[in-house]
Formats: structure tokens, sequence, C-alpha cells
């Protein structure tokens, strides 16, 4: 039987610091996703739970904004993978740090050093624009492995009936193999 506000405001008024049993703990499911516990860690850093509002590295709230972008998008002919099947225009969930591997992205000159090793092209304005930020930074590293990695954008798969059409999968590099997907 769901537990409802009443009584867990209730149960938290009358618990103490020492209680170790938080009331919610049965009507709140797993805050993380499926995609969030398949994926590996980077440098020491997993993804956040979706539902983290607060605190540091947070999604929780952009993921609510995105949602209305996100509707946007579908209404204006996107593609929202995987809640929809595959096509183009595609818009997709990444995450950054599966891109990049282990990197200062807090020091300019570290993100530089990044960019250098790995896309030494890369030079003159675009090099500035992707060192300005830890944002650009971003930005730009996904950009970059998702032009390197267009082929299996394209094959994307269908992924009907499964955990991730329900809560979303974060597409990187090496996704199939990591979550088990042909």
């Amino acid at each position: 039987m769901p537990i409802s506000m009443t009584q867990i405001a209730a149960q938290s008024a009358s618990s103490t610091a020492q209680t170790a049993h938080h009331p919610c703990t049965e009507c709140v499911p797993e805050p993380f996703r499926h995609t969030d516990r398949g994926v590996r860690s980077t440098g020491g850093i997993m993804p956040k739970s979706v539902f983290q509002i607060g605190g540091a590295g947070a999604v929780g709230t952009g993921s609510l904004r995105g949602l209305p972008v996100l509707a946007r998008l579908r209404a204006a002919g996107f593609a929202i993978w995987p809640f929809d099947p595959p096509g183009w225009p595609l818009a997709l969930e990444i995450y950054p740090r599966l891109l990049t591997g282990p990197v200062i992205k807090s020091s300019a000159s570290g993100r530089q050093r990044y960019l250098a090793a790995r896309y030494p092209a890369l030079d003159g304005p675009l090099l500035a624009y992707a060192t300005a930020s830890e944002d650009a930074f971003d930005a730009a590293i996904s950009a970059l492995a998702m032009a390197q990695h267009v082929a299996d954008l394209r094959a994307l798969p269908p992924l009907p009936d499964s955990p991730f059409r329900r809560e979303g999968l974060i597409w990187h590099p090496g996704w199939r193999a990591t979550f088990g997907i042909g």
C-alpha cells in the first residue's frame, strides 16, 4: 500500500537523528536508472541520478528543464532515442565524461593538452572556443566524438519493451557492449 505524504511527514517529524531507516525508503524507487548503473566510472566519476536536484554535480534540475525542450524537439520532427524509433534529425542522451575519459576539465591548460593530444588538427578559433570553459570543452568533445562514431549513430536500433525505452539510455562509443545490446 502506498505511503501518503502526510504519513511521511509524521514519520519524519517523529524520527531522531540516530534513526538509520528513512521513512521514504519504501516509497522511493531506485534513484539510478539502468543506464546510470551500467556505465563505467571514468576517473572515479559516475553519472549522477536524474532525480538529484541539489548538491555537487546535481543534474536533476537540468533534467526537469530539458523535458519541455525534448517535447518541442519531438514536435519539430526529431526522433528522441530510445523513446522513439531512431531517425534523423536525432536527439539522444550523452554523458560527456564518458567521451573524454579522465581529464582535469577545471584546468584550461589541461583541456588544451587533452585536445592537442587527441585532436591535433583542431586549432585557431575552434581550439580557443573549445578550451574557453568546461561547458565549451564538453560540447566540443561531444561533437567530435559523435562525428567519429556517426556510423554507430546511424545504425541505432529501436529498443522496444526495454527498461532503456522507459528510462533512457546514455549513448557512448561502446554502448552496445556496455548494455548487452546487439
